[in-house]
């Protein structure tokens, strides 16, 4: 690794991080220390998508969820709300908007913990734009 004068965002501390566990002590250990390491490594990949991917995913939702619930607030409250809806039966899957809400959510939840889950990867496949 070359030093530069340009700091290391942290996305990119991460990927280092990664790419040393993965490649760097990984191969050098044996039984439960490699798998922990994978699973370090697995974790620190989770936390760069989240950085990444989370703050927009989590405005998306916001955004549906207003538009459902056809109200303002904070994304927690109004997932609170939306369950409680689906709970007493003021809303369900004939709700226009509610399925589309939950698929979209969904996806972007498995983009950023599961984004090589092959149920994932096939709806991602379908939805893709023919060119």
């Amino acid at each position: 690794m070359t030093r530069t004068d340009t700091p290391i965002e942290g996305a990119e501390l991460l990927d280092l991080a990664v790419s040393y566990l993965r490649d760097d002590l990984r191969p050098a250990l044996e039984g439960r220390h490699r798998f922990l390491t994978l699973v370090a490594a697995n974790a620190l990949d989770i936390v760069a998508r989240e950085l990444s991917l989370g703050p927009s995913a989590a405005r998306r939702e916001g955004g549906r969820l207003e538009a459902l619930l056809g109200k303002a607030g904070d994304r927690d409250a109004l997932n609170e709300a939306l369950c409680d809806a689906l709970a007493d039966g003021r809303l369900d899957e004939s709700t226009p908007g509610l399925l589309e809400h939950l698929f979209a959510t969904t996806m972007d939840r498995l983009a950023i913990d599961q984004p090589r889950y092959a149920a994932y990867r096939r709806e991602l496949e379908a939805s893709a734009p023919v060119e």
